[in-house]
C-alpha cells in the first residue's frame, strides 16, 4: 500500500522505520526534508577533523558548503577529492548539540574562545589582563589540580547565580536543579550553553585548518565537572562551556598567549632569557615563572611605521560622531571656553581587578586635562576582609601583582581612604550630574569606583553607570575597515593608540598602566577624535605630524593641540 495512502493522504518521515519517527508531512518533499534536515547527520573522514575528534556530527548542507571547503582548500585539492562522509540517523531530541549546521568552522569557539587579538574590543578582559598579560595564563597552568577541584562549584555558582542565569523567570525553581538537567529546561536563547556539552574535548592546541594538532591526554568527555563555563564579561551573561577541559584550556592559553607576544621558547634554551637570570625557564616560554608573571608589554620604537602606514588612510577622511560624542566634546569646549564649570565632565581611569571589582589607583583629570585625582587606595579593613573571604586563588595572586604595581607609581598622595576621595569629589563638585569618559567599553571603571565608595558608606557621590561614556567603540566603528596584514581588526590598546598619534616624544608616551596617566592619555586621544571629525580640509596643515615632532628633548611637551583650534576656529 502507497505510504500516503496508508496515513490519510499524509506522508511519513522517510526514517519511521529506523528510528520510529511518527511525524507526517503532507507531501513527499517536506516528509524528505524533515529527514534530511532533522535526523541524518555526518561525520567528516578527514583524518584529526576537529568536528569528528570532538564527536560533533553536521548537517549535509553544513558538511557540502563549507566544511568540505575548508579541508579542500587546507589540502590544495578539489571538493571531490575529500573523503565522503559516514551518514548516521538520529532521533530529533539527540540532535541538541547540532544547533548550527555549519559545524564548528574556522571562526568558532574552537579556535578563538581564549586567547584575543585586542583585549579592548572585549569586556571580558580583566584590568589585570591588561597590565600583566601573562600572570593568570601562568598561574591557571600552576593550578590546573586545584581547579579541576573547584569546578563543579563555579560552574554551579555560574549558571545559577543570580547575575549570571540567562533566563528572566523566577530563579527559585532551579534551585535545587543539576546544572546537568537544567541545560534543556533553559529555553531556545540558551542553547549555546549546551554547544559543546557531552562532547570530546578539543585537545591543547589550535586547530589548523579544523585538523587537530594535539589530542587530550585524559581523552575528557566535557560536561560541568571536566569543562569551565566561559563568561563574556564579569557583569554579563554566560556564553557556552568551553570546548576543552579544564587542563587543556589552560594550556591552550598559555601557548596563545606566549605566541602572540612572540615568548615561545626553544628546546635548547633551559634557562631565562633576561640578563642575569639564571632560573629555568617555564615550560615552552623563554622566561622563568616570576618573569612571566610580571612580564608587560613593550612598546617598540620599529613597530609604529608599518601600523602608521595601515592607519594612514582612515586619518584621510572625515570621522562620524555619533551624538554620544557629540554631546561630550561640545561639553569639553564649553568648559574649555569658561561657559560650563569644570566639574562636569571628567575623564578616568583606574588600576583595578574587574573579577574582585578591587580598586587599587585612581586617576582623573578635568576638561583641560589638568590632574583632579592621583592616588592609590587604602581599603576600610572589614571590607577588605568581606573580598578576601570569597576571592579565588587566581583573583588573590592577581590582587597583588596589581597593588605591587601601583607602590612603584609616583602618586600626588601615598594613600586615600573611601571618605578621603569622596570629600575630595565633593569638594571639586563632582556629583550625579558628572559625565565620565573611559577608555573601555564598558563603564566597568566607574562603577567599580562606586561601588567601593558605596561599600564604605559613601553615596551619592558618584552618578549611575547613564553617565558614563566608554569610547572605544567609537574609535572602532571609525576603524572598522583598517585592518592588519593578517586579517585582524587594528589595535586600540591606549599604549599603543597614543604614540601612533602623539609621537613617542610626548611625555606621556611608555607610560601606562599608572591610572592617571592614563586618564591624561584619554584626554588627548578625545581630542585627537575631535579633529578627525572635522573635514580633512578644515584641519590644519600637516597637523598630526606637528604633533609627533615636537622641539625639544625625549620627555618634554608637545605642541597642545589648542594652538591649532585658534588657527581654524
Amino acid at each position: 500500500m502507497h505510504a500516503n495512502i496508508a496515513h490519510r493522504g499524509q506522508f511519513p518521515c522517510p526514517y519511521k522505520s529506523n528510528i520510529g519517527c511518527e511525524t507526517l508531512f503532507n507531501d513527499s518533499t517536506e516528509a524528505n526534508a524533515h529527514g534530511k534536515n532533522v535526523h541524518e547527520r555526518y561525520f567528516c573522514k578527514v583524518p584529526n577533523c576537529v568536528d569528528t575528534v570532538m564527536g560533533y556530527s553536521l548537517t549535509w548542507s553544513g558538511y557540502w558548503q563549507k566544511h568540505r571547503q575548508i579541508h579542500a582548500r587546507a589540502a590544495g585539492v578539489s571538493e571531490d577529492s575529500v573523503p565522503e562522509p559516514k551518514k548516521v540517523i538520529i532521533p530529533a531530541p539527540d540532535a541538541v548539540n547540532d544547533e548550527s549546521e555549519d559545524g564548528m568552522v574556522e571562526s568558532d569557539a574552537v579556535e578563538d574562545d581564549t586567547i584575543d587579538e585586542d583585549p579592548t574590543e572585549d569586556e571580558a578582559v580583566e584590568a589585570g589582563d591588561r597590565v600583566f598579560p601573562l600572570a593568570r595564563p601562568t598561574f591557571n597552568i600552576d593550578t590546573v589540580e586545584d581547579r579541576k577541584t573547584s569546578l563543579r562549584e563555579r560552574n554551579d555558582k555560574l549558571v545559577k547565580g543570580k547575575h549570571h542565569l540567562p533566563y528572566h523567570g523566577n530563579i527559585a525553581v532551579y534551585e535545587d536543579v543539576p546544572v546537568t538537567n537544567l541545560l534543556y529546561i533553559l529555553p531556545d536563547s540558551t542553547r549555546s550553553l549546551r554547544r559543546f556539552y557531552g562532547l570530546n574535548c578539543a585537545g591543547p592546541s589550535k586547530p589548523i585548518n579544523k585538523t587537530v594538532v594535539g589530542r587530550c591526554p585524559t581523552n575528557s568527555i566535557l560536561n560541568y565537572d571536566t569543562a569551565p563555563v566561559v563568561v563574556a564579561n564579569p557583569a554579563g551573561g554566560i556564553t557556552r562551556l568551553s570546548p576543552r577541559c579544564v587542563e587543556c584550556q589552560a594550556n591552550y592559553a598559555f601557548h596563545c598567549a606566549l605566541d602572540k607576544y612572540g615568548l615561545l621558547g626553544e628546546d635548547s634554551v633551559a634557562t631565562c632569557a633576561v640578563q642575569d637570570c639564571f632560573n629555568v625557564r617555564f615550560l615552552t616560554s623563554t622566561l622563568c615563572r616570576n618573569h612571566l608573571s610580571t612580564w608587560t608589554v613593550p612598546v617598540q620604537t620599529e613597530d609604529l611605521d608599518p601600523l602608521k602606514a595601515t592607519l594612514s588612510p582612515a586619518l584621510a577622511t572625515r570621522w562620524n560622531a555619533e551624538p554620544p560624542m557629540e554631546r561630550m566634546v561640545s561639553l569639553l569646549y564649553s568648559i574649555q571656553a569658561g561657559k560650563s564649570h569644570e566639574s562636569e565632565l571628567r575623564f578616568l581611569d583606574l588600576e583595578f581587578n574587574s573579577s574582585t571589582k578591587m580598586v587599587f589607583e585612581i586617576g582623573m583629570c578635568n576638561a583641560k586635562g589638568d590632574i583632579t585625582l592621583d592616588y592609590r587606595t587604602r581599603y576600610n579593613p572589614q571590607v577588605l576582609n568581606a573580598i578576601e573571604v570569597g576571592r579565588s586563588r587566581p583573583n588573590t595572586y592577581m590582587d597583588r601583582l596589581i597593588e605591587s604595581s601601583t607602590k612603584k607609581h609616583n602618586c600626588r598622595d601615598s594613600r586615600m581612604t573611601a571618605r578621603q576621595v569622596a570629600e575630595k569629589l565633593r569638594e571639586q563638585g563632582v556629583g550625579p550630574r558628572t559625565l565620565f569618559v573611559t577608555w573601555h567599553v564598558s563603564s566597568l571603571d566607574l562603577s567599580a569606583l562606586r561601588e567601593w565608595l558605596e561599600s564604605e558608606g559613601e553615596h551619592r557621590v558618584l552618578p549611575d553607570d547613564s553617565q558614563c561614556l566608554p569610547i572605544i567603540m567609537y574609535f572602532r566603528r571609525n576603524l572598522k575597515t583598517v585592518k592588519l596584514k593578517d586579517g585582524r581588526m587594528f589595535p586600540l590598546r591606549l599604549p599603543l593608540i597614543f604614540p601612533l598619534f602623539h609621537g613617542l616624544r610626548h611625555e606621556l608616551a611608555g607610560r601606562n598602566h599608572h591610572a592617571v596617566v592614563d586618564a591624561q592619555q584619554l584626554y588627548h586621544m578625545v581630542e585627537i577624535f575631535a579633529m578627525l571629525c572635522r573635514s580633512p580640509k578644515d584641519r590644519p596643515k600637516d597637523w598630526l605630524s606637528h604633533l609627533q615632532q615636537a622641539p625639544g628633548q625625549s620627555g618634554l611637551r608637545q605642541t597642545a593641540l589648542e594652538t591649532f583650534w585658534k588657527k581654524t576656529g
